[in-house]
């Protein structure tokens, strides 16, 4: 007479605890290349949202009349001896937790400054002739690059995403 078992032995449950936990290993590696890939795409698209800033705010002649950097003595735009936008600039800080500057500059004097780094990311801009700065010139007047210039993100896993930008400043994948 055979005896029914009631359960499962001591081998199978140490199989089946080894292969549940070879499984969650590797979704959780998994998971953090993903992880790490998303946030590399977000500072990649964040670096080329600024891009299109400056361009935008370069073409709109956007300046800063309340501070005084663009205005006259009385630090508005009233076209009294108002000073001339310059343009809009994007620099590029390089190396580990790379990130930008964003800011406009008028009569030399600069405004609106915003920074911002990218944790774990090294940020790295080649090409353009002209180092890790792009102006946008206002009234349609270009870029200072004098050829394309290619942006790179690259994750702390040595993976390199990039976009590339034009002496007009569009933006190319």
């Amino acid at each position: 007479m055979k005896l029914k078992r009631a359960g499962f032995t001591m081998i199978e449950m140490l199989v089946g605890i080894a292969l549940t936990t070879a499984m969650s290993g590797i979704m959780l590696a998994n998971f953090g290349n993903y992880s790490r890939q998303r946030g590399q795409e977000a500072a990649l698209m964040r670096l080329e949202q600024v891009f299109v800033e400056a361009k935008t705010n370069a073409l709109s002649g956007k300046m800063d009349c309340g501070a005084s950097a663009c205005g006259g003595a009385d630090g508005t735009c009233n076209g009294v001896n108002d000073k001339f936008l310059d343009g809009w600039t994007v620099e590029i800080t390089g190396g580990a937790n790379g990130g930008y500057e964003i800011y406009g500059v008028c009569g030399g004097t600069e405004f609106m400054n915003r920074t911002e780094s990218f944790p774990n990311m090294t940020i790295s801009d080649t090409g353009g002739g002209i180092g890790h700065k792009v102006i946008f010139y206002p009234l349609n007047g270009g870029t200072s690059i004098n050829g394309n210039k290619t942006v790179k993100v690259q994750g702390s896993d040595g993976v390199t995403i990039s976009f590339i930008l034009t002496k007009t400043g569009e933006i190319i994948h």
